[in-house]
């Protein structure tokens, strides 16, 4: 599992834009992103390709679970040349704090889902704008 190291004020936004089937904008303290995603198989919509440059492929971005309104977990795996493997685990959020219940819940998902969440960190997110 790998994770953003020392990442602080980690925040995205997704949303549906005429121009691209979906677009995002991931913003850090110390750089921002841009990217966009698309539903590669309609029958399994959760399952999405995000890409963050026009060069590099779409990467997979399932989403595993989300309550519509609070949060959502998600998760990506690669494989490069059949040589290297990189997991990627998420427990997004609305607001920039969660509660203990709902990290908790999240990471019983990964774990029931055969996903290590043992190398997780929680960015930091103390004196951060408002704002994603």
């Amino acid at each position: 599992m790998r994770a953003a190291m020392g990442s602080q004020c980690r925040g995205e936004l997704l949303c549906i834009c005429s121009s691209h089937p979906i677009s995002g904008h991931r913003k850090g303290r110390l750089k921002t992103l841009e990217g966009t995603g698309v539903v590669e198989d309609i029958k399994q919509p959760a399952k999405l390709g995000i890409s963050f440059s026009y060069v590099a492929p779409y990467s997979p971005y399932w989403i595993i679970s989300t309550d519509y309104d609070k949060s959502a977990v998600i998760y990506s795996c690669t494989d490069i040349l059949q040589i290297f493997h990189f997991d990627f685990a998420w427990i997004l959020g609305r607001t920039r704090t969660l509660p203990a219940d709902t990290i908790n819940k999240a990471r019983e998902i990964f774990t029931n889902s055969n996903i290590d969440v043992t190398k997780m960190i929680a960015s930091r997110q103390l004196g951060c704008d408002k704002e994603f």
